[in-house]
């Protein structure tokens, strides 16, 4: 079963849930395989049908989120998966979710919000089953970028989050490199 970034197994029964909330300061784009409304833009890689007949590709449907500021600097944030039709982010059961220490923050908690008053949901975080990987020039490494935003080392493992880099931040700088499932997408600022 799906193991967090403690490497301790995760109750599949536990269900997360990151319900979609506007914010007038930034603009959220999705990117994903299926060309449904929910996603800005479609990335879709190679193509094959399932068993079932079903078409499917190694980019995730609602693969992820960019929360681009409205205001300079214009910083863009990455989170890995992306809302669905209910506006629910869906994490498959294989996918590696965890509870946050103690006095641990989400990548993505406001600044004003302590830990004791966050949602129940940012109390948690978790990786997408084929993960969101991004190569920054300033920091010279690939990196696993979380739902809520958090850096971590690649995993070596399917059903374990890598090791978290707290210093780190899924903002895109230029040059960056977004890695969907091996089909590659670079980030350059005007």
């Amino acid at each position: 079963g799906a193991r967090g970034a403690d490497g301790e197994p995760v109750a599949a029964a536990r269900r997360v849930t990151v319900e979609y909330e506007p914010d007038a300061r930034e603009d959220l784009f999705q990117l994903g395989r299926m060309i449904v409304p929910q996603n800005d833009f479609v990335v879709r890689g190679p193509l094959h049908l399932d068993a079932g007949g079903v078409l499917c590709g190694p980019v995730s449907r609602y693969a992820c989120r960019l929360a681009c500021e409205r205001a300079p600097p214009h910083r863009c944030r990455l989170a890995a998966a992306g809302f669905n039709n209910e506006r629910d982010v869906f994490l498959s059961e294989s996918a590696p979710k965890w509870q946050l220490a103690p006095g641990e923050r989400a990548a993505d908690a406001s600044d004003d919000a302590s830990p004791e008053n966050e949602p129940g949901d940012a109390q948690w975080d978790a990786l997408t089953t084929f993960g969101v990987r991004v190569w920054k020039p300033e920091v010279g490494a690939w990196r696993e970028v979380s739902v809520h935003g958090g850096v971590h080392e690649p995993r070596a493992r399917a059903d374990v989050a890598g090791r978290r880099y707290p210093d780190e931040d899924a903002t895109l700088t230029n040059g960056t490199i977004v890695d969907l499932a091996g089909i590659q997408l670079l980030f350059e600022s005007a």
